[in-house]
């Protein structure tokens, strides 16, 4: 079912109705009590449920999608775009499109986690952006990337020659010195380095970056990019190699201008991941709770982090290669918003256990009392 925001929607459900209501509301725990892929559904938003009598078991649940007015953002060449769209479950991804086709995360446009990023905008990335969440939720962004910033354009038409009067011959400068202040630039080892030095002049002057005093080639590695219609060159993945002075040197016949930047890059101390001391804890929760675990991971480079459960095989724990049973839960991934959390929903007694970094977790029928302690085993 389709709806705008602030209108008004109606849901029919047949039957002897007893009760509607949220997928969050308390009551859904015991209508709809082993059915665990209800509880997924966290979101207040687009589902709800009617129980139906005299069996808890039959269902009707209705999706309402909600569809925002666009956002609109204005962008120049060259410009980093991040656009967010945070899923309200984190068990369901994000689907990114533009223009109703569908974006492919790749060199140009990357998708991570529920973010959009574009390094460097081009004039054919405008259009409309749309990120749907489960149960259709979409969020639209209208996105026009323009050529020059709106005070240079204020600037072109306050210079406009009016009738046959010809542009006044002027020596190049800098579009905007106070982006250029910053002059020494530390960056950890594989993340893009960009240097821009946007420049007028009447004729266009020309543009033309050295390293160390020595002119920069367009082959000069891979990874290298000059874009002269955004006055920019752009490093990707940077190495300790890059380390030096990039100086741009604007130009034409009536005067020269240059800037200097120093870029030092920092090299990654390669070690194995840190856990955060005490996490994850052990936990106590009654049946048909939600559960949360948490383990905080500290690593110089990305991580890659698994959950586990262990199980039990014919009997046993553990395998003939001395090695526990175990079933993956969940894993860091493009399509994973947070690996560091697991989320268990409607909780049964049969997942009592271990769940990754050794914490047992405990089901009982009973609210836990202040005085009752759960055994731990750790490994």
């Amino acid at each position: 079912m389709l709806s705008s925001v602030g209108g008004s929607s109606s849901l029919t459900c047949f039957g002897d109705i007893l009760i509607w209501l949220y997928t969050t509301c308390i009551w859904l725990s015991t209508c709809l009590r082993g059915i665990r892929d209800f509880w997924k559904i966290k979101s207040t938003i687009q589902s709800y449920c009617c129980c139906l009598s005299p069996s808890c078991l039959q269902h009707v649940l209705g999706g309402i999608s909600v569809e925002t007015q666009a956002e609109l953002f204005t962008l120049y060449l060259g410009e980093r775009l991040e656009l967010s769209c945070s899923a309200k479950d984190p068990l369901h991804a994000v689907n990114w499109t533009k223009d109703h086709v569908a974006v492919v995360d790749g060199e140009h446009a990357r998708i991570r986690n529920d973010q959009l990023e574009i390094e460097t905008v081009e004039l054919t990335d405008s259009g409309l952006y749309a990120c749907t969440t489960f149960g259709n939720h979409s969020v639209y962004f209208n996105i026009t990337v323009d050529t020059l910033a709106s005070s240079e354009d204020d600037d072109e038409e306050e210079n406009k020659p009016s009738g046959s009067q010809k542009p006044l011959p002027m020596a190049p400068q800098w579009a905007h010195p106070e982006k250029m202040e910053k002059k020494l630039h530390a960056v950890p080892a594989s993340k893009t380095v960009k240097f821009r030095c946007q420049a007028s002049g009447n004729p266009p002057p020309t543009l033309k970056w050295y390293k160390n005093g020595k002119e920069l080639k367009r082959d000069h590695r891979i990874g290298f990019k000059v874009r002269d219609h955004v006055w920019t060159i752009i490093m990707e993945s940077a190495v300790p190699s890059d380390k030096g002075n990039y100086t741009c040197v604007v130009e034409n016949q009536y005067g020269s201008i240059n800037h200097t930047y120093q870029l030092d890059v920092v090299e990654r101390s390669p070690h194995r991941p840190v856990l955060y001391s005490g996490l994850p804890a052990n936990r106590t929760a009654v049946v048909g709770s939600n559960v949360e675990f948490e383990c905080k991971v500290f690593s110089d480079s990305q991580p890659h982090i698994q959950w586990l459960k262990h199980i039990e095989l014919n009997g046993s724990r553990v395998g003939p290669d001395g090695l526990p049973y175990v079933r993956v839960l969940k894993h860091s991934g493009v399509n994973s918003s947070d690996a560091q959390a697991l989320t268990l929903y409607n909780v049964t007694e049969e997942e009592s256990g271990e769940a990754n970094q050794s914490a047992w977790l405990t089901i009982t029928r009973y609210e836990p009392t202040g005085n009752h302690h759960t055994a731990v085993q750790r490994s």
